[in-house]
């Protein structure tokens, strides 16, 4: 009996011990959070600083922003951008993209365009390291004709914010051939948009930052991606701080309605596309890409292989990402993507097909008298 008692003495105090550890950790957590609650969000300082930074020192991201015009593209990239972000150098044209150093500009150029995110972007990474330009330096170096890159991608933004640049860049501009990245997180609104988390919010700050260890929601330290369903509870459990005007964005049904969107462009301007990502596709996802005819291709798993090929799968951080705390691809894993974008592109047909359109181009305007802005598309003046 005495043994008895003993045990659940013992069993009340380790509870009293785990419920009062667990409230202090609470209440941490949310004092801790007042300094960033009290910090104005991203989209409320985006622009340059005043005064103004000297060159070469580290710029904040709301320093690369400026606003844009409606919740499907909330901000943009600002023109003529020369600065130090995440300790690579960052110059944008006047049109607010990232300079592709290796693209050709010739009236007759094929006309290539990126739509994607912060990996897409080139986050910590120079841009001739990019994927992106690993590419047009591949395609301008081998071959006669010129190769035009355009990259629109800008860190945060999900599959229906590109769509937005794009469509708006269409109506200036036409395209031969577009690769969207995507990434898992592109279920969810850019990070800029979200409302900061008020330390009196109604949601546990202690279980939601046990969940995003267990996921790793935000850290990953190797090419492996938290999987997409386990986001949609992450992002149900956040939805009060997502705008009323950006919820249409999230979780499949989000996705699924950005790539109609996509289906129907393609439709309306004959380019090539592909879809590619560095991360396995959500089964959910591809097959919504599938019904639609969007084709796609995941490196992912070449990635993933040569991890373990090389033993980095022991390494930590892999040679893969950037660090220990940020899992964006580096230098090396662009260069690979690169290489199996590539092959992927030539395997379809898609770059012989462009390339066979360019000649036909030539045969048809050998003069070389650029078309008018009606007839800028693949489909009226190449095929």
């Amino acid at each position: 009996m005495k043994k008895q008692n003993r045990l659940v003495r013992l069993a009340i105090w380790s509870l009293w011990i785990l419920v009062s550890t667990a409230v202090l950790a609470e209440i941490m957590l949310r004092v801790a959070s007042i300094p960033i609650y009290r910090r104005p969000a991203t989209l409320t300082v985006v622009g340059p600083p005043d005064p103004p930074r000297p060159p070469h020192e580290e710029a904040r991201f709301g320093e690369l922003l400026r606003l844009g015009p409606t919740a499907e593209l909330p901000y943009r990239l600002r023109p003529q951008l020369d600065l130090v972000f995440k300790g690579a150098s960052v110059t944008t044209d006047a049109g607010g993209y990232r300079h592709t150093p290796a693209s050709c500009e010739e009236p007759r150029a094929i006309r290539v365009v990126g739509l994607g995110d912060s990996v897409l972007f080139g986050w910590a990474v120079e841009a001739d390291e990019t994927a992106w330009n690993h590419i047009a330096a591949a395609l301008n170096r081998d071959g006669d004709e010129c190769w035009s890159f355009l990259n629109t991608a800008a860190p945060g933004y999900n599959t229906t914010n590109e769509i937005a640049v794009f469509e708006s860049l269409l109506a200036t501009q036409s395209a031969d051939l577009v690769l969207l990245h995507y990434h898992p997180n592109d279920l969810d609104v850019a990070d800029p948009v979200r409302r900061r988390r008020t330390p009196w919010a109604p949601n546990s700050f202690l279980f939601g930052r046990l969940r995003g260890l267990s996921l790793k929601a935000f850290v990953h330290h190797r090419v492996a991606f938290l999987d997409e369903n386990d986001r949609v509870r992450v992002l149900n459990s956040e939805m009060h701080r997502i705008p009323v005007d950006s919820r249409s964005q999230l979780g499949i049904p989000g996705v699924q309605r950005a790539f109609e969107k996509l289906a129907r462009l393609q439709a309306e301007h004959g380019f090539e596309l592909q879809i590619v990502s560095h991360a396995p596709f959500h089964p959910e996802v591809q097959r919504i890409a599938t019904a639609l005819g969007l084709p796609t291709f995941s490196a992912g798993p070449a990635l993933a292989r040569i991890e373990r090929e090389r033993g980095w799968s022991q390494v930590d951080p892999s040679p893969l990402v950037i660090s220990r705390t940020d899992g964006h691809p580096s230098a090396l894993s662009h260069e690979i993507q690169a290489d199996h974008y590539l092959e992927e592109l030539g395997r379809t047909g898609v770059l012989d097909r462009l390339l066979d359109a360019a000649r036909n181009d030539v045969q048809a305007n050998p003069e070389g008298i650029p078309p008018s802005s009606d007839s800028r598309s693949p489909t009226a003046s190449r095929r």
